[in-house]
């Protein structure tokens, strides 16, 4: 935030625990708009994978069977992934 309380950039994450590791899944947003991003560590706070996926904003994400459903915005369109 700046002087005034107004909000400059925000992150927010998911944690998902996997099999022996943790993954970090959220949006954030700079200069240069919204970005979707994936951060895994392992048990020990090592980071195994770091990388932005595409341009976009991600509004939920749940845990299921078969693996992880995203839900968000990317290109202006609803996305579920």
């Amino acid at each position: 935030m700046d002087e005034n309380g107004d909000k400059i950039w925000e992150r927010k994450y998911w944690i998902l625990p996997m099999n022996d590791s943790i993954m970090l899944i959220g949006s954030s947003k700079d200069e240069n708009g919204w970005k979707i991003n994936l951060i895994q560590v392992n048990n020990e706070s090592e980071v195994l994978e770091k990388k932005a996926l595409v341009n976009g904003v991600i509004f939920d994400v749940v845990s299921a069977e078969k693996g992880i459903l995203l839900a968000g915005e990317h290109d202006r369109e609803f996305y579920v992934a």
